[in-house]
Order: C-alpha cells, then structure tokens, then sequence
C-alpha cells in the first residue's frame, strides 16, 4: 500500500498555521474619517501661504493626526496615515493646529502653532481658514 505524503496530522498543522497567519489581517483597519479642508492666510493683509503643509494633532489620541500641504492658492486638504496607507480625512475629534511654512527669504522658517483648538465633527463642514502672523516686512 503506497504510503501517504501528508499524514492527516501534517494537514492539520498547515491548515491551522495558514488560518493563524490570516488572523492578523493586512494592517491596521481603516479609521472612520472625515473630511477636511481649508486655506492659510497672513494676518495682515488676508492673502494666501503659497507652499508649506497643515499639521493636526489630536488633544486625546497622539495616533490621531491629520496633515496636508498647501497649494499655491492656500488651500489645504488633510489625510491621516493608518498603518502605512494614505486615508482621506482625520477623526472626528478636537486637534491642535501647526503651520510649517517652506523655509526661504520671503516665508516665515519655523512651525507656527496656532492657538486654541478646531474640532471637525461628523456632520462637518470642517473647512477651516487659518490665519497665521504676518509676513516680515522690510
């Protein structure tokens, strides 16, 4: 009688491995996000941060943190990393905001950290504008 490759116990064993490495699944599972959105502008004069990013941070969760880049008009549109993917939006919650304009002779050079706090809900809008100080005149 012609021996059998894979004794029942041999299956078993791979069978239960594959099911226990399926177990962890591909990552973190998506966060429930929300969108947002909004524009930079200086203090003194209301025109637009034309390059830099939006940082924000959560008040509760130091996971939870959105950041977008501005576009030469202000504008900015948050995502947040989960695991190592790209996820549209932040959670709802209250954040912490920061500026970082590009360093060079016509942009401010450090993070500027606005004060108090935005809260972006489920029903939004959650388009905020950021006002930041003024350009150096010289």
């Amino acid at each position: 009688m012609p021996r059998n490759r894979f004794p029942p116990c041999r299956v078993f064993g791979l069978v239960l491995l594959g099911l226990l490495a399926g177990c962890g699944g591909d990552g973190p599972q998506p966060l429930k996000t929300h969108a947002v959105k909004g524009k930079v502008v200086y203090k003194d004069d209301n025109q637009p941060l034309t390059a830099g990013t939006v940082e924000f941070q959560s008040t509760t969760d130091p996971n939870l943190n959105g950041r977008g880049d501005v576009d030469d008009k202000g504008g900015f549109v948050l995502y947040t990393i989960v695991g190592n993917k790209k996820q549209p939006g932040v959670a709802e919650g209250t954040y912490r905001v920061t500026v970082l304009p590009p360093m060079g002779p016509d942009q401010l050079a450090q993070a500027i950290d606005l004060p108090g706090t935005v809260v972006v809900t489920a029903d939004g809008p959650n388009d905020f504008t950021l006002t930041i100080p003024g350009r150096a005149r010289r």
